[in-house]
C-alpha cells in the first residue's frame, strides 16, 4: 500500500511518466502558514547535479485542497507535481523485460502486463518529490517547537564524511541549506559519482541523519516504538537497504560496561547522558537526546553496462543495454527524502503524544519569537 501514518495519514500517488504525481496528507492540523519559498528553495537544491539523471523538471506544484491563503485549513492537504521532461521511448524495447535490481520483476509477476514499468512507475524516485514537499511543510511546523532534522551523505563507494556528532553548529546549518549535503571534501565526493557515470555504472552509499530538540517521550515499547516507525518508514524506500540507529551493528563488539549510555545530575539536579550510543531511542520511546540513524542505499539499478536478464514474453535469455537518463548514485538525493520523510513520523509522534497541546506550545514559542 502506498499509505502511511497513525494520525498523520499521507497517501501517496502517481507515477514516473504520468502527468502528475502527488501526495494527500490528512488529519494535519489547520492554521499553520505554510511558506512556499522553502519547499521551492529545497526542490530546487534536489535537482540534478554531476553524474545524476539528465532528466530535468521545474517540480512545479501546487495544492488542490487543505490549503487556503497559505495557511493550512485542517482538512486533508493534496499537493500535485506535473511530470514534462519525460520519454517512454527509453523504455519501449524493454516491455516484458526485467531490468536487474529493479522492481520490474516482481512488479510483472504480480501484476502482469497491466505494470506500468516507464521510468520505474510507482516505485521511481521521482515519487519522492511530493512527500519532500508534504515533509516540509512537517518540518516548517515542527521548526516552531525547535526541532530540527539534519541529513547528510556519510559515505558513497569510498567517499567518507565525518559523523554528524562531530559537526559544529555552523556546519550543520550549512548543509540545511545545501545542493551536497556533506561537511567535507565535497571534490572527492563529486570524483565518485562522475567516474561512475564516465564507467556506465553506478554506486552505493549511507545517508545519516540527525534530529534534535525533541523533549517529549513519544513512542511505546515493542511494536508501537518510534525507532519501529522510522525504521518501516525509511524501508519502504525501493532503494535502502539496510538501517542502524546510534553505534548501530557497532555493538556487536561492544561491551556493556563501556557502552551503556550512564546519567548523571548536574548542580541544578537536571538529568543529563554521559553518551548517546542508543541514537536517542531507548525501549522504544525517545530520551530527549538527538535522534541519529543511518541507511544503507543501493547502487541505482539502472546503468549503461550490458546485463544479463530474461524476456518473460519469448521466455529466453537475454543481454540488455538500458537507454535513457539514469542517477550513478541516489544517496544525494536520498538525504532530501529522509530528512522530510521522517518529519512527517515526528509531527505524527508529537500529535499523539500532545495532541492540540501541540498547538498552545507554537502559539508559546510564537510569543516568544515575537518579545525577542
Amino acid at each position: 500500500m502506498s499509505t502511511f501514518g497513525q494520525i498523520l495519514k499521507v497517501e501517496l500517488f502517481g507515477e514516473s511518466h504520468g502527468a502528475s504525481i502527488g501526495a494527500t496528507i490528512s488529519n494535519l492540523p489547520g492554521g499553520f502558514y505554510i511558506d512556499v519559498d522553502l519547499i521551492k528553495d529545497e526542490l530546487k537544491r534536489r535537482s540534478p547535479k554531476k553524474g545524476e539523471s539528465e532528466r530535468i523538471e521545474s517540480d512545479e506544484f501546487f495544492f488542490i485542497s487543505g490549503e487556503m491563503n497559505s495557511y493550512t485549513t485542517g482538512k486533508p492537504l493534496t499537493v500535485i507535481v506535473l511530470n514534462k521532461d519525460f520519454n517512454n521511448t527509453d523504455y519501449d524495447d524493454l516491455q516484458g523485460i526485467p531490468r536487474p535490481g529493479s522492481g520490474d520483476y516482481v512488479n510483472y509477476m504480480k501484476y502482469g502486463s497491466f505494470y506500468n514499468f516507464y521510468g520505474g512507475g510507482h516505485e521511481s524516485g521521482r515519487l519522492s518529490v511530493p512527500l519532500i514537499i508534504v515533509g516540509n511543510i512537517c518540518r516548517q511546523i515542527l521548526s516552531h517547537v525547535n526541532i530540527d532534522i539534519y541529513s547528510h551523505i556519510k559515505s558513497c563507494n569510498r567517499y567518507i564524511d565525518k559523523s554528524i556528532e562531530e559537526a559544529t553548529e555552523n556546519e550543520l546549518n550549512k548543509i540545511l541549506c545545501a545542493d551536497i549535503p556533506v561537511f567535507e571534501k565535497e571534490d572527492e565526493y563529486l570524483e565518485v559519482v562522475e567516474k561512475a557515470k564516465l564507467d556506465q555504472d553506478s554506486v552505493g552509499g549511507i545517508v545519516e541523519c540527525m534530529i534534535t530538540g525533541l523533549q517529549e517521550f513519544c513512542g511505546e515499547s515493542w511494536f508501537d516504538s518510534v525507532q519501529g516507525h522510522i525504521s518501516q518508514l525509511m524501508m519502504s524506500i525501493s532503494g535502502v537497504k539496510g538501517i542502524e540507529f546510534g553505534l548501530g551493528f557497532k555493538f556487536n563488539d561492544a561491551l556493556g560496561s563501556m557502552y551503556n549510555d550512564t546519567y548523571y545530575y548536574d548542580e541544578k539536579k537536571e538529568i543529563h547522558f554521559v553518551s548517546n550510543y542508543d541514537g536517542g531511542i531507548s525501549a522504544g520511546i525517545t530520551n530527549h537526546q538527538p535522534i541519529i540513524f543511518r541507511i544503507a542505499c543501493k547502487p541505482a539499478p539502472s546503468i549503461g553496462l550490458p546485463q544479463k536478464t530474461i524476456n518473460l514474453d519469448t521466455e529466453t535469455n537475454v543481454t540488455i543495454k538500458i537507454k535513457g537518463r539514469h542517477d550513478s548514485t541516489i544517496v544525494r538525493k536520498m538525504t532530501f527524502l529522509v530528512s522530510n520523510l521522517v518529519a512527517i513520523e515526528i509531527l505524527d509522534e508529537l500529535l499523539k503524544f500532545l495532541g492540540t497541546d501541540l498547538l498552545v506550545n507554537i502559539n508559546e514559542q510564537h510569543k516568544e519569537q515575537s518579545n525577542k
